[in-house]
């Protein structure tokens, strides 16, 4: 960016950025070339989707918070704990 400041002409790219965003426009060009074609869903519709995707994933991850209040035990915690993860016997 200082090359832009001092000089008044945009930074120089290095090929990984040109390759970035090459590839940008042509993903854009597609999605363009794909919704005259009818393809694809509203923006509400996909939106709607993950909002609902993510309540999902979310309920999933509180989960063992239910049962774990239900045992109320923490050698019954350690217990799981050992079970997912078992020790490994020396040979």
């Amino acid at each position: 960016m200082k090359h832009g400041k001092k000089t008044g002409c945009p930074p120089l790219l290095t090929e990984q950025e040109i390759a970035s965003q090459l590839d940008a426009v042509a993903s854009i060009r597609c999605g363009l070339a794909q919704a005259r074609k009818g393809m694809g869903r509203p923006a509400d519709e996909v939106c709607d989707d993950l909002e609902r995707e993510d309540a999902y994933w979310s309920s999933l991850r509180g989960a063992l918070k239910d049962v774990f209040a239900e045992k109320r035990d923490e050698a019954y915690l350690r217990a799981e704990r050992s079970n997912f993860h078992p020790k490994k016997e020396h040979e």
